[in-house]
């Protein structure tokens, strides 16, 4: 019998198993279908985890997935399990990015085709119990007037408890949380077992599960690293808080008791034992800092 792995318990809110099912255009297709309720005729992935960058010195996006279909619309479809409290620029500087991807330089405006970014979270961003949320260019004085820039942004939560969507949307939705084998039996959503069948297909390729425990190790050997150089610089920044401490109480000490300066600096050079320049800077600012107060 094979021992389960961190690999199999992945849930499709994971990113790893996100991006390796929505690599299906099939599948790809047939969710952003559902959630925008639309038809498309062919979808292509342009790339998975697409990295757009307009100079070194800027910020990036990493695009989970990232597709176009046959009429030139272009779709991002982003998960995230934790409330970052930045969706709303998030997903204006994601279009931004997007619209400097689609357009050539010398191109015209009218050429910019139109950009979707579709997110999945695991939390409700605007805390109004939505399962969905769409958000378009509008008018403020007409509400009814679009401002038809081609730009759409949709929330998909979780965890919504209005009645504002349909069946299939709350299967897919439950599912991306417990992508199980009781779960997927127990939905009668086409999209639901459309998708189980290839988070199957993902959890069933070994190279994958391999690619992904290497991952994992080196995920783990980061936040272990990262964990001992964060007590490394605290233990530092501790001592060295410590040292100037007792620096500054020793010439706050003796300058009290009116010990002449070089002698001050003496104590501090075999007390502390550092070089006379630093002694004496240290006395310089502390004595300064004491004429101050």
């Amino acid at each position: 019998m094979r021992i389960r792995t961190a690999f199999q318990e992945l849930n499709l809110s994971d990113d790893y198993l996100f991006e390796k099912v929505m690599e299906n255009e099939i599948v790809l297709k047939a969710v952003i279908e559902k959630i925008l309720d639309i038809r498309i005729s062919r979808l292509e992935i342009i790339q998975p985890q697409r990295m757009i960058e307009i100079r070194p010195e800027a910020k990036g996006i990493r695009l989970d997935v990232f597709a176009d279909d046959a009429e030139g619309n272009r779709y991002s479809v982003e998960m995230q399990k934790w409330n970052e409290y930045n969706l709303n620029k998030r997903g204006r500087y994601y279009h931004s990015m997007m619209a400097l991807d689609l357009l050539e330089k010398g191109e015209p405006y009218r050429n910019l085709r139109n950009s979707c970014v579709i997110f999945i979270r695991l939390f409700d961003p605007f805390r109004q119990g939505r399962h969905r949320y769409t958000f378009e260019q509008r008018c403020l004085e007409n509400l009814e007037m679009g401002l038809n820039d081609g730009m759409k942004t949709v929330f998909l939560s979780t965890k919504g408890f209005q009645n504002d969507t349909d069946n299939d949307i709350l299967a897919f939705l439950k599912y991306i949380e417990e992508s199980t084998d009781e779960v997927a039996r127990a939905s009668e959503s086409k999209l639901v077992r459309l998708l189980h069948q290839q988070v199957k297909s993902v959890k069933n390729n070994q190279a994958l599960e391999a690619e992904f425990m290497k991952l994992l190790e080196r995920d783990e050997r980061n936040y272990e690293r990262g964990l001992e150089e964060g007590i490394k610089e605290g233990i530092t920044q501790g001592l060295k808080r410590g040292l100037d401490y007792g620096i500054r109480a020793m010439i706050l000490d003796n300058i009290e008791a009116d010990i002449p300066k070089h002698l001050i600096i003496d104590k501090l050079q075999k007390r502390f034992e550092i070089d006379r320049d630093t002694a004496e800077s240290y006395y310089d600012n502390i004595a300064e800092t004491k004429d101050e107060d």
